[in-house]
């Protein structure tokens, strides 16, 4: 059996006999089916932490948008308490991104 693995970790296609030798429809390779077994089940484990990955970008995606809106919606109105937030929020954000680089 050829065929070929799409790693999620690494988004690169993997020849399925350096996952695993894998051969399939003869009574004698009974034993690889718990080989393939274990690897639908890591394959499974693999997807479910890429969608976990996924969701999480989609929510900071999302709460990046709300507060861009929250932003423009203050500049619109001007509100000088508000354009202080604003202000204090970019400098909050400026620090933070200095002290991890």
């Amino acid at each position: 059996m050829m065929a070929t693995v799409y790693r999620l970790d690494n988004y690169k296609t993997t020849p399925m006999s350096v996952c695993a030798s894998v051969h399939l429809g003869l009574a004698e390779n009974r034993a690889h089916l718990s080989v393939i077994g274990r690897w639908i089940n890591q394959y499974g484990k693999v997807l479910e932490l890429f969608e976990s990955r996924l969701q999480d970008h989609r929510n900071s995606c999302r709460r990046a948008e709300i507060s861009n809106d929250r932003c423009h919606k203050i500049l619109k109105r001007a509100n000088a308490d508000e354009l202080i937030w604003l202000r204090d929020k970019i400098a909050r954000k400026r620090r933070r991104r200095r002290r991890h680089h």
